[in-house]
């Protein structure tokens, strides 16, 4: 299934297991640019290193408790465009 998605990019939250590692393996099969994040680092470098051996994508990864608001400003990818005032 084409979804239109090449050359996008997604931040994909609890990527590590269950509907999160599966929506992170689905968009990198679109072509997807891809910021992972969950608690888990091990296993958030094991979906890392699955994307990267069957896609050509770019994959960083964010381990952390996104419950805190440091957490969920550094598992932010930076795009260079300014918030809205």
């Amino acid at each position: 299934m084409d979804l239109k998605l090449n050359g996008k990019t997604a931040l994909i939250t609890g990527a590590s297991k269950g509907i999160g590692r599966i929506t992170a393996l689905t968009m990198a099969r679109e072509g997807v640019s891809l910021y992972l994040a969950a608690r888990s680092g091990d296993e958030l470098e094991a979906v890392k290193k699955e994307i990267q051996s069957k896609h050509k994508v770019k994959v960083e990864i964010r381990p952390g408790d996104l419950s805190t608001l440091r957490e969920q400003g550094s598992a932010v990818p930076r795009s260079g465009r300014r918030a809205a005032t």
